[in-house]
């Protein structure tokens, strides 16, 4: 036991050694490494430093070279530039030097706070080893003590002797037992002391912490009742003020009502006596008032006798953006504006026609120039003469369409019962004569369209795309509009150029045309078969609807959702279902974006502002919404179906 001991306190010593030799060696180390990171500074310095009087040397030599072979005013002139270079060069080697002084002395702040950071964690660490060797003393001195009392007992032993010896050895042992009983009752007195010393410290803190909020709180409790009392202070003050401001009001409102009342009764008197007057003018007036809708009267004439034939006309829906929201021309009394267009070339009759006007003896009453607004459209070289317009118009007999042929395609007429065959022609600004076409053909534009607007032409390479798609009332219903859009994809799904087809804010009939063409036009694609239609919707739809037709991802899954309905039988409960679910994944896209937004909404507003929000975005009425959505869908796919079965 003793020997064990003692080569205990051996390897203690030599640990102790070890770590000394080990903090001596690293302390040499860092020394070492301070002096080389100098060395090198200096090298640094003194390399930047040759460099710079080699230059200056280098740049002396030139300017001596230059001197001699300058001579005279130009000589000085050079100089002179050569002076304002070398200035220039001087300020900005200053601004290096400046700049490379901030870098030191930025890595010197660094240092030193590097310096201190381990400067700190040495002293906590000598600390903490301070505290393991004043541990280690007092197990020695314990040791020390052991062993000096086991030296007497062995002196106790050797002196007894037989019995004697005997028994002073078990009263030896006895005592032995005693003690060390007693040294570990001390030991664990001492433990709980450690400990109970602990928590008490422990409950001081915290009470003092909480002592700490306290008066933390109560002083905040403290400001916010005075920001309180002084807010209710300052509330009281701006009722007594508005009180006050409300009082002078009322008296002064008083005072004008009384001198109000004063002079009206003064006016009535006076206008008691013009009022019968007023309404038997406005009786009057009201009959020069004609509905422009009405009044307009539109026609495209092809023989002579269609000038005067009533059955060929048609009138405008929209005359609001020339004679304004009301679409009232005043002035006229059975006014009739007449413009006639030939239907090749479209020259233009234009005459106004009334069987009376407003007479100057109202006051102050001009009749509407309803001329001059319609030529603000109307290009010049139209004519107003009947005679005049059956000549231009025997002069088109033979008149062409402008730009290169496309389609061609045959219409039934049931009227005259023989089938008509229309032409669908592509032209530019390059075209001869279809500029002034043009102009003519846009005019149609103001009196079908709501917001529609004049297309700029001035420039040589503007290209005429279909923004505008209009089909005249007498030719609506027969099929033309599908013609010309189908015509449109198949001509643009041949250029690489052209990503897509769109449509900024379509119709309703629009849209019905448009689900009708693409339907019909990518039945013919092999992504878009039987088989591959009742996989699901898939990019190779997608790509191939872009690349070959120019239609986009969303026109794409109509088309599939379209061709889908059409493959699927609805009396079949399990198809009928997967169907319903695949229109509705769609569907559901804008309320999954919903969904989101609460979630977000939840991190963000108080209780009072969400359950607001909730509100809005209740289970229930997007269900409901969501089943009225898909019936809608449901109607409009029967409706395209329906036409593709009867084409």
């Amino acid at each position: 036991m003793v020997s064990s001991l003692y080569t205990f306190g051996k390897e203690v010593k030599r640990g102790r050694k070890e770590e000394r030799k080990k903090g001596r060696k690293e302390e040499k180390k860092r020394k070492e490494r301070k002096k080389e990171r100098k060395k090198e500074r200096k090298k640094e310095r003194k390399k930047e430093r040759k460099e710079r009087k080699e230059g200056r040397k280098k740049e002396r030599k030139k300017e001596r070279k230059k001197e001699r072979k300058r001579g005279g005013k130009e000589g000085r002139k050079e100089r002179m530039k050569e002076g304002r270079k070398e200035g220039r060069k001087e300020g900005r080697r200053k601004e290096r030097k400046k700049k490379r002084k901030k870098e030191r002395k930025k890595k010197r702040k660094k240092g030193k706070e590097g310096r201190k950071e381990k400067e700190d964690e040495r002293r906590k660490r000598g600390r903490k080893e301070e505290r393991k060797k004043e541990r280690k003393k007092k197990e020695r001195k314990k040791r020390k003590k052991r062993k000096k009392e086991r030296k007497k007992e062995r002196k106790t032993k050797e002196r007894g002797k037989g019995k004697e010896g005997s028994k002073r050895k078990k009263e030896t042992k006895k005592e032995r037992r005693k003690e060390r009983k007693k040294e570990r009752r001390k030991d664990e007195r001492k433990k709980e002391e450690k400990e109970r010393k602990k928590k008490e410290r422990k409950k001081r803190k915290k009470e003092r912490k909480k002592e700490r909020k306290k008066e933390r709180k109560g002083k905040e409790g403290r400001t916010k009742e005075r920001k309180k009392e002084r807010k209710k202070e300052r509330k009281k003050e701006r009722k007594k003020e508005r009180k006050k401001e409300k009082k002078r009001k009322r008296k002064e409102g008083r005072k004008e009502r009384k001198e109000g009342r004063k002079k009206r009764r003064k006016k009535e008197g006076r206008r008691e006596g013009r009022k019968g007057d007023m309404n038997a003018m406005e009786k009057k007036l009201a009959e020069y008032k004609c509905d422009t809708n009405e009044a307009i009267s539109l026609n495209l004439v092809r023989f002579p006798e269609d000038i005067e034939d009533e059955s060929t006309t048609f009138h405008p829906e929209f005359s609001h953006q020339l004679f304004g929201d009301d679409e009232v021309a005043f002035g006229y009394k059975g006014l009739q504006i007449q413009l006639s267009y030939t239907a090749g070339n479209l020259s233009t009759l234009f005459k106004v026609k009334y069987t009376s006007k407003v007479n100057e003896k109202f006051d102050c009453v001009q009749p509407d120039d309803v001329e001059g607004k319609i030529r603000e459209i109307i290009p010049p070289g139209f004519c107003s003469n009947t005679d005049d317009f059956i000549s231009i118009l025997e002069k088109e007999a033979n008149f062409k369409p402008f730009g290169s042929l496309l389609h061609t395609y045959k219409v039934h007429n049931v009227e005259e019962g023989v089938d008509l065959t229309y032409l669908i022609h592509k032209a530019d600004i390059s075209c001869p004569g279809f500029k002034e076409y043009h102009e003519r053909l846009q005019t149609f534009l103001m009196w079908f369209i709501e917001t529609a607007s004049f297309i700029d032409v001035d420039d040589d390479h503007w290209d005429f795309f279909l923004v505008q798609m209009l089909i005249l009332p007498p030719f609506q219903g027969e099929g033309h509009g599908a013609q010309l859009l189908e015509t449109v994809h198949r001509f643009y799904g041949n250029l690489p150029k052209v990503q897509d087809i769109t449509a900024e804010d379509p119709s309703d009939n629009y849209v019905k045309l448009r689900d009708f063409v693409l339907v019909k036009l990518c039945m013919d694609l092999p992504s878009f078969s039987n088989e591959k239609l009742a996989l699901g919707f898939s990019e190779e739809m997608a790509t191939e609807a872009r690349e070959k037709l120019k239609i986009n991802k969303k026109h794409a899954r109509r088309v599939y959702e379209i061709l889908r309905l059409r493959n699927t039988d609805m009396s079949n409960g399990e198809k009928a279902r997967e169907f319903r679910l695949e229109v509705k994944k769609r569907l559901f896209g804008p309320y999954r974006k919903n969904q989101r937004e609460l979630t977000k909404m939840r991190k963000c507003l108080r209780p009072e502002e969400l359950a607001s929000h909730i509100n809005q975005m209740d289970t229930k009425l997007q269900h409901e919404e969501l089943e009225k959505g898909y019936q809608d869908v449901l109607a409009e796919y029967r409706r395209v179906l329906e036409r593709l079965a009867q084409a």
